[in-house]
């Protein structure tokens, strides 16, 4: 008889009796269990389901009222929990679904990938492997339904107005700079024209703005995206409670929010339970909302800013910038640091 787990594994005699495997023995050697791993799989996907309608059924753009309550003695066993305030979020649709279908996708496909080699090489008339094969068909279909980023991208640029308005963009920038970039043949030429009235230093100090436009756009653009779409996300699989602290410099306030309408499901610790199963480290999600939120992120790229204008004057002036903005993003990381490891020790990630 042998039961899957890393610290279960056993193995019959030729008496009948048990012994302990080998230390050579690992979880990865010992069969799949479908039988257990079939209900596992099933009740992921109905929590993904789940999670999926409940975002469907948000108003494009709506404000949630959140409860904030206040923790104290969190590591101690008398923890409370005290109402502190109500706040509303913003919460976009679009953008939590996008976020939320590439965490299914991504989960999915690991699972996948796994469940394949678990029916490797099994003949036609395997039972096991049949089964298997009826897990994967399933998990094919249900990766289908998903859209993710490269089938917004595709519609974003069949709208008829996006593509109007980049068009018409295209030529203001042709008027106003002289520059065609509407095909790459015309992009040379153009330069080249450009390049012999004007000379060289004029060509390229066009193209180094318009590189720190796209730059600076990207830089407004990514926090706000990861806050109305990754952390609405988190509170959506999370079954309603979010991780509210706020990390000042060096030091954290202990906040945690009750979302009112998620189901009360929490979908990460479903995928733990497949994961445990399959015998195979889950692939866990990037902390976005502690590494991109709008002041770390802002700040960081203001310091790098501040330091390269250091070194343009002096390397002491630079080497001080430098030294004193990494102290900085240091006492920045170490309260973020401080939730993340609460997320992984409670599976949450």
């Amino acid at each position: 008889m042998k039961e899957r787990g890393p610290n279960k594994a056993v193995e019959e005699t030729p008496k009948g009796g048990l012994e302990a495997a080998s230390p050579e023995q690992t979880a990865a050697d010992l069969p799949l269990d479908v039988g257990q791993f079939g209900p596992a799989l099933e009740e992921l996907l109905e929590n993904y389901r789940s999670a999926l309608r409940s975002i469907e059924q948000l108003r494009p753009v709506q404000r949630v009222a959140v409860e904030i309550l206040r923790i104290r003695g969190r590591q101690s066993p008398n923890v409370q929990a005290e109402p502190w305030r109500r706040r509303r979020r913003l919460v976009i649709r679009w953008l939590v679904r996008l976020f939320a279908e590439a965490h299914v996708r991504r989960q999915l496909g690991h699972v996948t990938r796994v469940l394949r080699l678990e029916a490797f090489g099994a003949s036609k008339g395997d039972e096991r492997a049949t089964a298997i094969n009826e897990l994967l068909e399933r998990l094919q279909n249900a990766e289908a339904q998903l859209s993710g980023w490269g089938r917004l991208r595709s519609g974003l640029f069949k709208a008829p107005l996006v593509t109007t308005a980049l068009a018409f963009a295209l030529a203001v920038y042709r008027v106003g700079s002289g520059i065609d970039v509407s095909s790459a043949s015309k992009l040379g030429e153009t330069l080249a024209q450009s390049a012999e009235t004007t000379g060289w230093d004029n060509v390229l100090h066009l193209l180094l703005r318009a590189f720190y436009t796209a730059v600076f756009t990207y830089v407004l653009l990514v926090p706000l995206t990861v806050s109305l779409g990754f952390k609405r996300k988190r509170a959506i699989f999370s079954g309603g409670l979010t991780d509210e602290s706020r990390p000042m410099l060096y030091w954290l306030r202990d906040r945690q929010g009750v979302w009112p309408w998620p189901p009360k499901a929490n979908v990460y610790q479903r995928e733990n339970d497949v994961f445990e199963l399959l015998a195979v480290p889950k692939r866990r999600e990037a902390p976005l909302d502690l590494l991109l939120s709008v002041f770390p992120y802002y700040f960081v790229f203001a310091m790098v800013l501040v330091t390269m204008e250091g070194f343009r004057k002096s390397w002491w002036d630079g080497a001080l910038t430098l030294l004193g903005g990494s102290l900085a993003v240091f006492l920045m990381l170490q309260p973020r640091l401080t939730i993340w490891t609460r997320r992984s020790t409670a599976g949450n990630v």
